[in-house]
């Protein structure tokens, strides 16, 4: 097969784009043809694409819509800006169909739900387009998806959401074809588990509103002092937002802990982090999937996670699987609090079974073989 694969940007800090080129690569060494398509020249993803011996084009598109604006002067700048998006994305469409033409694709993917320009494309070109719905929208991303409902009317659109409740939300099954396929983390020989890790909590992911990252301080605030002493929280992450972030610098302060949480901002190494952790937090107040988690499972590292969305679907697929609790879960700030204390007063031995149950759920549902396995099959199915 061919696929002309479209991702939404270009960064390396989401979870998106990462499991984006974990599917492209394994459906390469499957011997599939992909023509990867990005919209900036000198991104991160594109670099990487390059050096991976990916053929790529580029072309200058943004997401469907600017984001939702937040104040007044953001509000004036909207509709200019919304404007110049659709004027850029038109272009855009233009410039990939006639690349796609040349390459004639048997199937276009778009990586993410926030853009439009590959069902775009699709439509000129009348091959089948698959979106991959990896976000809510608003509510995790505070993005705006006004183009998806006239997306899912067409006769060639086909849907993969990352997870059960994403698909129910979307209404994907009554409008149209989908799967639900969960992303897949890593190789299943690559699981470890560090029986003595560090004394640190940690934190990874973007730093933003929607994360649950003001929760986590507020939670973490609360746990007596000699626990913070001795169990710093180290948050890794950035964010694209300098005034939320400093905003978070502030609540740190205000909070009475700049001496025991360390910004570290983008890191390589993250799943070595996870690894040498004492517990990960995911505080995420909507998280369609979120991929940190089978991540850390596979790094051996306890997992706090609030039980909402598409965080309690894979602790719900793990104690079914499993029949005993993968993570521990929490509900607010005050009950995530009480877990942080317990965690730091006890000993890791004491989640042994935890880490173990959590390492198999990661090592039978989210291998990389079976994520490519059930899109090329997804892929096939369509192309009947």
């Amino acid at each position: 097969m061919k696929i002309l694969f479209i991702f939404h940007n270009t960064s390396l800090a989401g979870g998106a784009n990462l499991s984006g080129m974990s599917l492209i690569r394994g459906l390469r060494a499957r011997g599939h043809e992909i023509l990867a398509v990005c919209n900036d020249a000198d991104g991160e993803l594109t670099v990487l694409l390059r050096n991976d011996g990916f053929s790529t084009i580029v072309a200058p598109y943004h997401v469907a819509w600017p984001a939702y604006p937040s104040s007044l002067r953001q509000w004036l700048i909207y509709p200019p800006k919304a404007i110049k998006y659709h004027l850029d994305n038109l272009k855009a469409t233009k410039s990939i169909a006639e690349t796609a033409k040349t390459f004639r694709p048997d199937i276009i993917h778009s990586n993410s739900s926030v853009i439009d320009v590959g069902a775009s494309v699709s439509r000129r070109l009348y091959i089948p387009h698959v979106m991959h719905f990896r976000e809510y929208g608003f509510r995790d991303t505070n993005c705006v998806m006004w183009h998806i409902p006239n997306i899912l009317k067409h006769p060639l659109q086909y849907n993969i959401a990352v997870s059960n409740d994403i698909c129910r939300f979307r209404s994907l099954n009554l409008r149209g074809h989908c799967r639900t396929i969960c992303n897949g983390v890593l190789a299943s020989d690559s699981i470890r588990i560090n029986t003595n890790p560090l004394k640190y909590l940690l934190y990874a992911g973007q730093i933003n509103q929607a994360k649950g990252v003001e929760d986590l301080l507020q939670a973490y605030a609360c746990i007596p002092a000699d626990r913070r002493e001795e169990y710093p929280l180290l948050m890794a992450g950035t964010s694209g937002d300098a005034d939320y972030l400093r905003h978070i610098s502030q609540s740190i302060e205000t909070l009475g802990i700049s001496g025991n949480v360390r910004m570290l901002g983008h890191v390589d190494n993250v799943t070595d982090l996870m690894y040498e952790a004492t517990a990960l937090i995911v505080p995420s107040h909507n998280e369609a999937f979120g991929r940190i988690i089978p991540e850390a499972m596979a790094n051996g590292c306890l997992v706090v996670g609030r039980d909402n969305a598409g965080i309690k679907e894979q602790l719900d697929t793990g104690l079914a699987l499993t029949g005993r609790e993968i993570a521990i879960r929490y509900s607010d700030p005050a009950s995530l609090s009480g877990i942080l204390s317990d965690i730091t007063y006890g000993r890791i031995a004491d989640y042994a079974d935890m880490r173990r149950d959590a390492a198999d759920t990661v090592r039978r549902l989210y291998t990389q073989d079976a994520y490519v396995s059930a899109v090329e099959s997804y892929y096939k199915s369509i192309l009947q």
